[in-house]
């Protein structure tokens, strides 16, 4: 849609006068709204059964997978094969929602006939509904629906693309400028994007060539029921484009990713109506996940460049001493900041080894003055991450010359046996950045150092406090 009509599909109810304009600092301040309501426990159940996908590591490129795996079957393809219907497919059939899917459909040119089928009779027999509005495709995923956004191809012998909504909170501004969050499988695949990012190699896809359906679901209905949630792979598609909701049946989804090797292993399931072994993802430990992954620390906080301490984006400045550059202690100064929580940080120390400096730090009277208590346990870790704590992971380097390394602990739902083997779950800035791993794969440079000399700390957020 236009942005002239998208400001008049969305303008406040509640109006100064009967005027058809909207004066500029009014839609100032509603642009500045969030937009699509909260997340509910059906949101933050959904959010889990995508995240179990590890669509990121699964339907890769230039490869034939199993549709609802998405493993690669060792057959190669030599053309530029994408798997974003069959990811589709398969989110659909992990929630026991049907859409077009192998073997009614070949995998082939599937997310064009996808966007075809759910406006058809059929789709609408099995649940399917139009949904008009950006804000209102958001809002029907933060609230456990399964959202669906479609670009069918005009040129029938090319492919489209889909992409599911991920919930999300939203101001007005962020959806008017780059559409609901999504998660895809395709020519790249990632965990939370958005809909520009998701259709922008499908040029004019966005907005005018995408179509939004969708459906309730148990989980927007706040039945939970009593089934396990397993894991399955997803699919890769060819890329096509438009928007719809279906209801999700939560009978068979996984609350939390099994390691890669686990997968499919009825053992790691977790019952929905359980908490893992650190209690339940408070609402504080939502909007600690949030703010955590705004800050997107996959593109930047780069290693082997000078970068910004507080946004992590590069400097013009050049390496010229030929040693290894990474800023896993500017990334947690900077979330700290973020929360407004203080930790050792530029200027009070230099960026150059400030991961054992912090460590240090933490030990001190200072650090308790200004609030942060040692953790003594992984799962009191995850557990304080869990109620929005802010919590690190910290090795002090004991050689001279050598560097530390510190992890912030992420919200996560764990069994005891998750907990044992990886420890809490992390996000980091390091040699490798990655917005969701544990704490083996944080402190696997530094051998010996997780569990038994890794330090552990917390401090209170607002979050948490609310």
């Amino acid at each position: 849609m236009s942005r002239t009509a998208f400001a008049q599909e969305n303008a406040p109810e509640e109006k100064i006068d009967d005027k058809p304009t909207v004066m500029a600092s009014e839609m100032d301040r509603f642009l500045a709204k969030d937009c699509c309501g909260p997340i509910t426990p059906g949101g933050q159940q959904l959010l889990q059964v995508l995240d179990a996908m590890d669509v990121e590591r699964l339907w890769p490129q230039h490869m034939h997978v199993n549709w609802k795996t998405g493993w690669p079957d060792g057959v190669s393809h030599g053309n530029h094969s994408t798997h974003c219907s069959a990811f589709a497919a398969a989110v659909g059939d992990r929630l026991d929602v049907y859409m077009l899917r192998p073997p009614d459909h070949s995998q082939s040119l599937l997310a064009s006939a996808q966007g075809r089928w759910f406006g058809s009779a059929a789709g609408r027999r099995d649940g399917w509904k139009r949904v008009s509005t950006w804000d209102d495709a958001q809002r029907f995923a933060n609230q456990g629906q399964l959202v669906v956004v479609d670009y069918i191809n005009p040129n029938h012998h090319a492919p489209g693309h889909i992409a599911i909504v991920r919930p999300a909170m939203k101001t007005f501004a962020q959806l008017k400028e780059e559409g609901p969050e999504t998660t895809q499988a395709g020519a790249t695949n990632f965990r939370d994007g958005n809909t520009v990012r998701s259709f922008a190699r499908h040029t004019g896809a966005w907005p005018h060539g995408l179509v939004v359906y969708a459906h309730e679901t148990r989980l927007s209905r706040g039945d939970f029921g009593k089934a396990q949630i397993v894991p399955a792979a997803l699919v890769p598609v060819d890329p096509g484009g438009s928007v719809m909701a279906h209801p999700v049946d939560e009978t068979a989804l996984k609350l939390h990713p099994a390691p890669v090797e686990r997968v499919g292993q009825a053992a790691n399931a977790i019952d929905a109506t359980k908490t893992g072994c650190c209690g339940p993802i408070t609402d504080a430990g939502w909007q600690l996940i949030h703010a955590l992954d705004s800050m997107d620390v996959e593109h930047h906080w780069l290693a082997d460049r000078h970068v910004e301490w507080k946004s992590g984006d590069p400097t013009s400045e050049m390496l010229t001493d030929g040693k290894p550059h990474t800023h896993c202690s500017a990334f947690a100064a900077s979330a700290g900041m973020k929360l407004d929580v203080y930790m050792l940080r530029p200027p009070d120390h230099g960026e150059l080894y400030l991961a054992s400096a912090q460590g240090k730090w933490f030990t001190t009277d200072d650090a308790a003055a200004k609030g942060w208590v040692k953790v003594v346990t992984a799962k009191e870790a995850q557990e304080r991450a869990n109620r929005g704590e802010l919590v690190v992971l910290d090795y002090v380097a004991t050689e001279a010359g050598k560097h530390g390394h510190i992890a912030i602990v992420r919200p996560a739902v764990k069994t005891d046996e998750q907990l044992a083997a990886d420890g809490p779950e992390t996000i980091q800035a390091g040699q490798t950045n990655f917005a969701d791993g544990n704490a083996v794969k944080s402190f696997k440079s530094h051998p010996g150092a997780w569990p038994a000399k890794v330090l552990m700390y917390a401090h209170p957020t607002k979050l948490a406090a609310q």
